[in-house]
């Protein structure tokens, strides 16, 4: 269900798509989205944007950690709950045709 990527998990056979919708292939790239965002932060917060001095480049980079941490919340909650590929609830799906 994140960012609606269901398509591999569905070509796969039984042993790889275990593995692939268990978590643990999303919380390593969420570790690593959160480990090199702080890294990357904490490089980078004391340069200043020459256009904008009064906000630094660090400040910019902090969404990516702060966005790992939130999505490894995502993915835990999912993993508790095997609940990795549900269906949106009808209400809140547009009506309007893609195809």
């Amino acid at each position: 269900m994140h960012i609606g990527v269901g398509v591999l998990p569905a070509f796969l056979a039984e042993p790889a798509k275990s593995y692939l919708v268990s978590g643990s292939v999303h919380a390593g790239h969420q570790r690593l989205h959160v480990l090199v965002g702080i890294k990357l932060v904490q490089a980078t917060w004391h340069q200043s944007i020459p256009e904008f001095p009064a906000v630094w480049v660090g400040l910019s980079y902090l969404p990516i950690p702060v966005g790992g941490v939130l999505t490894s919340l995502f993915v835990i909650e999912r993993a508790m709950t095997q609940n990795f590929f549900s269906e949106p609830e009808p209400d809140t799906v547009s009506q309007i045709s893609t195809e």
